[in-house]
């Protein structure tokens, strides 16, 4: 079975066609190493560690994951609409503390981490985190960039070449 996920590049809208709850956008960036050093200093203060080992079965551990990924999101997070106090009257102002906690709310944590993180967990797994392999998961997904290889230029038929024996042919 074979997955194509797509990968963040640009900015990008999410709001009810992506499962957020309707009226609610939100504007996301690409994952940045800005969110990634947040995001992993917030994981390093709450998960348990034993020396080396991180106790994954702990239950702080779990719920350091769960903040690595809010905080990720809450970082990657530009702008949003619609999120407002209880009974909707005014606009909730973005702060980082304001948008942990909109990113914790399962009825906009669930579909941002299957739409935003899922793909770039999935990207960083192989260790291809800047742009997607032709034959990997994420092929198809876009992201070229100026350091992406060009193809070959083909040879015009007709024109001479060298074999591998240093011997030059030419065509007929």
């Amino acid at each position: 079975m074979s997955f194509a996920f797509k990968v963040l590049v640009d900015e990008k809208w999410f709001d009810h066609t992506d499962d957020l709850p309707k009226g609610v956008r939100l504007l996301m960036k690409p994952v940045d190493d800005d969110a990634k050093d947040m995001a992993t200093e917030l994981f390093h203060e709450l998960a348990q560690f034993d020396g080396e080992k991180v106790d994954w079965e702990h239950p702080d551990t779990i719920r350091a994951g769960r903040a690595y990924d809010i905080a990720l999101m809450a970082a990657s997070c530009l702008r949003w609409e619609g999120i407002g106090n209880a009974d909707g009257s005014a606009a909730l102002p973005m702060t980082i503390e304001a948008s942990r906690a909109v990113f914790g709310q399962g009825p906009i944590f669930r579909p941002m981490t299957v739409g935003f993180l899922e793909p770039y967990h999935y990207r960083t797994a192989e260790k291809n985190g800047s742009s997607p392999l032709p034959n990997s998961i994420t092929a198809g997904a876009g992201g070229e960039t100026e350091n992406s290889p060009s193809p070959l230029p083909e040879e015009p038929s007709g024109a001479s070449s060298e074999t591998p024996s240093g011997n030059s042919t030419s065509a007929d």
